[in-house]
């Protein structure tokens, strides 16, 4: 036997999950108040009232009520889990009232068509559960954090063999196989009668059209990590130095004509620059500095851009990797106040927390008054290594007279810290257990 739940997942959260909490307990609480701990009656009754009943004309009341109801309490806490996990993905890039729009459109559309669907066909039955947006959320999420990991807990026993343990599987793969079952499940056994399937096919049909169209309209951004992006390989671009770099878009589609024709002229460049390598290798040296003075310079290459330059030509990641090749050869190799904090912030948004939060420190050393950066680090501490006591140091640093905006934003990272400390979280400096 095999047993498992999706318990979390390592996508960025933008927005507080406000929504993705209140069709929680709305869920929840509508199975208390329509009898479902009871013996059935007034549920079955319910259902009829309030279910999706197909087959039988049209009920658009029903297309939305149909998705707060459940049949059992298996029912809907798998529908709730699986709600948590995907819900709190879509609604942190794109909020709380775009997402609760999302949610009902979805929900609603494909409950309108199911029952256009089946009633030329005229088989009366009834559905209802939140399963079906939840579909449609598994493959917006497929859509926009393709990348992102979901923490899997599982159970498996045969006989006296028992073991569970939590597994790493991506979006793609994790939300990709159940549309892909249900996909099959639907075509090959269930044909077109009503079945689980085909609910859950009919939401994921909803959610793929809807992921794509905030893509292409803007509405949501996936910092470059969107399934296009990933399989067009535009997430993430290499030059031959062995650079990284961030392709730069006017959308989240792709390259602006732009920014290719900015590539095309770096090519040629590069051609030409190639025609005289030979001459470049056999040009004499400048004088050598004094040993005192030249072991303190950075190792450099006429041939290769400043970390300076790399920052100005908004190559962030690049500009990075000169950076830590510069320090090795010299330590106190130093950076522009600016340049740290645009850097830093191109590494919190490609997921390289640990990293950018050293540089944010560094900038900080040298900015103390920057607030915000101050704001921004704390919440790194608490939401990304779980150090609330970091997080509540770095707040402590603020002063008194702040801008309300950002002192109210303090007084909630500070409540956060202090009920993470109170659960007994217990921390390394650094890291957290």
């Amino acid at each position: 036997m095999f047993f498992f739940i999706p318990v979390r997942t390592d996508a960025p959260v933008y927005h507080f999950p406000a929504a993705t909490i209140g069709f929680l307990l709305a869920n929840c609480f509508i199975f208390l108040i329509t009898g479902g701990f009871g013996d059935g009656t007034r549920l079955e009754e319910m259902w009829m009232t309030y279910g999706l009943v197909h087959g039988d004309g049209l009920n658009p009341l029903q297309w939305l009520t149909s998705n707060f109801l459940h049949l059992d309490i298996i029912h809907l806490l798998g529908n709730m889990l699986f709600l948590w996990v995907f819900g709190i993905v879509v609604e942190g890039k794109i909020g709380f009232f775009r997402f609760v729009a999302l949610c009902l459109g979805i929900g609603v559309l494909s409950g309108a068509a199911i029952e256009l669907f089946m009633l030329p066909i005229g088989e009366i039955g009834v559905s209802a559960g939140f399963s079906t947006v939840i579909a449609g959320l598994m493959v917006i999420c497929i859509w926009w954090a393709p990348k992102n990991d979901v923490d899997v807990a599982y159970l498996t026993w045969m006989g006296l063999f028992v073991r569970a343990g939590v597994l790493e599987i991506s979006i793609l793969a994790f939300a990709g196989f159940f549309a892909f079952l249900d996909l099959v499940l639907f075509a090959m056994w269930h044909g077109w009668s009503l079945s689980t399937p085909m609910l859950h096919s009919m939401g994921a049909a909803m959610g793929l059209l809807a992921g794509y169209g905030f893509l292409r309209k803007g509405w949501v951004d996936c910092e470059g990590w969107d399934l296009i992006s990933v399989m067009k390989k535009e997430h993430i671009k290499v030059d031959r130095e062995g650079y990284a770099r961030y392709a730069e878009t006017d959308s989240t589609l792709g390259p602006s004509e732009e920014t290719r024709k900015r590539l095309e002229k770096k090519k040629k460049r590069k051609r030409e620059g190639r025609l005289n390598a030979s001459h470049n290798r056999a040009r004499p040296q400048a004088t050598e500095q004094p040993a005192d003075e030249a072991d303190l310079q950075p190792v450099e290459d006429v041939r290769r851009p400043t970390v300076r330059q790399l920052v100005g030509g908004n190559r962030l990641a690049a500009a990075y990797r000169e950076l830590r090749r510069q320090r090795q050869a010299n330590p106190a190799f130093a950076v522009a106040a600016d340049d740290l904090r645009r850097i830093a912030a191109a590494l919190q948004k490609a997921d390289k927390t640990d990293e950018a939060i050293e540089l944010f420190e560094e900038y900080l050393m040298l900015q103390p008054d920057d607030h915000r950066v101050r704001l921004l680090l704390a919440r790194s501490y608490l939401a990304r290594q779980r150090r609330p006591s970091a997080a509540l140091e770095t707040l402590d640093e603020l002063p008194p007279s702040l801008d309300p905006q950002l002192a109210a934003q303090a007084d909630k990272l500070r409540a956060l810290c202090e009920k993470e400390i109170e659960s007994g979280a217990m921390e390394l400096r650094g890291k957290a257990w």
